[in-house]
């Protein structure tokens, strides 16, 4: 019977350890939490986001296993996110460090490159000490120092590089419009008749203050390039006035001109007319849009056309305007420009409006001009409908060019990639560089 009680209580006694198990352990968990906030103090999340997960992950698992009663479980879980958690904190520590002297490395390149010591030589002498510091704590690969001086540094020299940024910026916008002015100018009959020398007394300028802006003296660039714009303006109102005073001389002292020059303004005359009617009769065709009425049945009738465009006369305002561009706005200050694909028919009238205005006040230059800028959109838009589309392949052994591609596509005739190459003038700047996936278009047949 005294065997029987103490095998009893022996059993007992196994089946309360059992029950109980292992204490819930407390410590761990606590360790494994704070090591977790720790790592949060130097933005694991962020730099170390995959060794942080894993130890919130275990600490999650841990409590949950307290929660089953669990308490081995729960104490080598707590263990492991205490783990994770001490290794996202060193890789965390680091990281930040290392992005942080990126970071004002990559600023006070920007500033160098951007002359910010002729900017502002004060700020720049200031983020340059500042910088030399952070150079010497992160030789030492102090990662707590690199971090609190580079948080402090780097709102200052990135502001510093953008600061100087933007007055280079700057001063290449206006060497840009100046030497823009120069080339639409330039391009003008009525300049190069009346006012050329002028013009050209606006280049050694813009090269001045193009040198200017290569070595940083960026007040003398916009100054020269602002002097030069104005000059460039100067010479086209010269021009302007010349021109209408040969004209109002023409018309008022008819006696007193010569047989030549009354038949080189019948001649202009003609012309503008001729070129007006020209530009309403391909509208007319362009508003029926009837395929085939202005190729007359053959895409062989038809030749890629490109006037010279020039700026004269009063200002408009075309729809459709955007910059990067073709199509100049007339009368304006700067160029307003677009693109091919943007023309539209309500710039094509206005155009012919341009151009039968001018006539009516017998400036038959710009007459001629608004009506050959109206004729050369109208191709543009009639030729869209016969525009095919070519995909430029990638062959290793027999790369696409575009004399190859005028070959296929133009049954053999190599020599016609030119007129490839205009009509895409747009997406391609150099007729030797194209590249697999283009999408060119393709112009009907030229004519021979």
């Amino acid at each position: 019977m005294k065997n029987i009680m103490l095998f009893a209580s022996f059993g007992f006694l196994i089946v309360l350890l059992y029950s109980c198990g292992t204490a819930v352990p407390t410590k761990e968990l606590a360790d494994a939490k704070a090591a977790i906030e720790r790592a949060k103090s130097v933005d694991a999340p962020v730099y170390a986001s995959q060794d942080f997960m894993e130890a919130q992950d275990d600490l999650d698992k841990a409590n949950s296993s307290v929660d089953a009663k669990k308490n081995q479980d729960a104490h080598d879980q707590a263990v492991m996110a205490k783990i994770a958690a001490d290794k996202s904190y060193e890789s965390a520590r680091t990281a930040r460090a290392e992005d942080i002297y990126q970071k004002c490395s990559n600023s006070m390149s920007a500033c160098d490159q951007n002359f910010a010591n002729k900017i502002d030589p004060d700020k720049y002498a200031f983020v340059t000490n500042g910088y030399s510091g952070l150079q010497a704590v992160y030789d030492k690969k102090d990662y707590d120092s690199i971090y609190s001086n580079g948080v402090l540094l780097y709102p200052k020299v990135k502001d510093l590089a953008e600061y100087s940024s933007g007055m280079v910026n700057k001063a290449k916008d206006e060497v840009a419009t100046a030497q823009n002015s120069y080339d639409e100018a330039a391009d003008k009959e009525i300049v190069r008749q009346f006012a050329m020398d002028d013009l050209k007394a606006a280049e050694p300028l813009i090269d001045d203050a193009r040198t200017s802006l290569t070595s940083g003296d960026l007040d003398n660039t916009v100054t020269k390039a602002k002097k030069a714009e104005a000059m460039i303006a100067e010479a086209e109102k010269k021009a302007q006035d010349a021109y209408q005073l040969s004209l109002k001389n023409t018309t008022n002292t008819t006696q007193t001109v010569d047989i030549g020059k009354q038949q080189e303004m019948e001649k202009e005359k003609k012309e503008a007319s001729d070129a007006i009617e020209t530009a309403k009769k391909k509208l007319e065709q362009l508003k029926t849009r009837l395929k085939g009425t202005f190729l007359g049945g053959a895409l062989g009738s038809f030749s890629y056309v490109e006037f010279p465009f020039i700026c004269l006369g009063d200002d408009i305002s075309s729809p459709g305007h955007a910059s990067n561009s073709n199509v100049s706005t007339p009368g304006a200050s700067s160029s307003i420009q677009v693109k091919d694909e943007d023309i539209t028919q309500d710039m094509v009238e206005k155009y012919i409006n341009m151009a039968q205005n001018a006539y009516d006040r017998e400036e038959y230059l710009d007459a001629i001009d608004y009506a050959n800028e109206a004729s050369r959109m109208s191709d543009i838009l009639l030729a869209r409908e016969l525009f095919k589309i070519y995909t430029v392949k990638l062959r290793p052994l027999n790369r696409d060019c575009l004399w190859k591609i005028s070959g296929y596509m133009y049954d053999n005739q190599w020599a016609l990639w030119p007129v490839i190459w205009r009509a895409n003038k747009y997406q391609i700047q150099d007729p030797d560089l194209i590249y697999p996936g283009q999408e060119l278009k393709i112009p009907p047949v030229p004519a021979k």
